[in-house]
């Protein structure tokens, strides 16, 4: 995403804003879409993308930054948990490393990464004071995997719509003229709570996928090797169930999950 659509729309003599969403569900961009095309002076474009599997955090947000290289990617993995990607010389693991890689690639004075809640907080005049001189700018918002997380999203998801919104609208006031957004993967909202599958011990399984060390099938999953997903120097492999089921890991089933291979998790 980064080095082909946010990368070609940099321009030395303006501010591009990007805003990466955690969560930001394909139907939310449709949503916003809409709103944004309404608006005077506008043209927007609405384009779907597969998100990285497993459809996780540590994988989708990071991968927004420019850490391919020749279309492969180098993970650091951990007890089967991704603790980045490799940019070179560092890691990109958190939004930071993340604002780091961005600030390279594009150069400028700045690189500011702004929370969406200080963004809405601000005015104009202000906001123009701290984008200045940067042809960069990233909004980061975690609202909508928070309250996913929290088993309340539905209730807040409308609130972080008009958030995204009037972001949007303060930044165009403050000179922005360029917007990309974009999610790190989806999410399921799951009506039967109590839908588990299991995948040996109950400490194996993440929610909705396995990192396995061997190549073994399962009955009610599919399974791929990593390295046919693009990434190098690891031999996992990694699992998903075949539904929209959850693995059984012992823990209170929540109707918001992702990490696994369903359109809504990966669009």
């Amino acid at each position: 995403v980064f080095d082909h659509v946010v990368a070609p729309m940099i321009d030395p003599e303006a501010t591009t804003a990007l805003f990466v969403v955690d969560a930001f569900r394909y139907e939310m961009a449709q949503e916003l879409f809409v709103g944004l095309a309404e608006e005077q002076e506008t043209t927007c474009r609405l384009d779907a993308r597969l998100a990285e599997l497993p459809t996780i955090t540590a994988v989708g947000m990071n991968l927004l930054a420019p850490v391919v290289r020749s279309g492969r990617l180098k993970p650091a993995l951990q007890n089967g948990s991704f603790k980045g990607f490799s940019a070179g010389e560092y890691r990109v693991s958190d939004p930071k490393s993340r604002q780091r890689a961005m600030h390279e690639r594009v150069g400028g004075a700045t690189c500011p990464l702004l929370k969406l809640r200080d963004v809405v907080g601000q005015n104009a005049t202000r906001l123009k004071r701290s984008i200045a001189k940067s042809r960069l700018v990233i909004v980061h918002s975690e609202e909508i995997d928070t309250a996913g997380e929290a088993d309340f999203g539905p209730a807040v998801f409308d609130s972080v719509m008009k958030n995204l919104r009037a972001a949007w609208r303060l930044l165009r006031e403050a000179g922005v003229k360029q917007f990309v957004f974009t999610a790190d993967h989806g999410f399921l909202l799951r009506d039967g709570l109590a839908d588990v599958q299991s995948h040996g011990r109950k400490i194996d399984p993440n929610r909705r996928h396995v990192i396995s060390s061997k190549a073994a099938d399962h009955n009610g999953e599919v399974r791929v090797a990593m390295s046919d997903l693009g990434y190098d120097d690891t031999d996992e492999h990694v699992m998903f169930p075949e539904t929209t089921a959850t693995f059984d890991t012992g823990n209170r089933s929540r109707s918001f999950v992702h990490g696994g291979n369903s359109l809504q998790e990966r669009v």
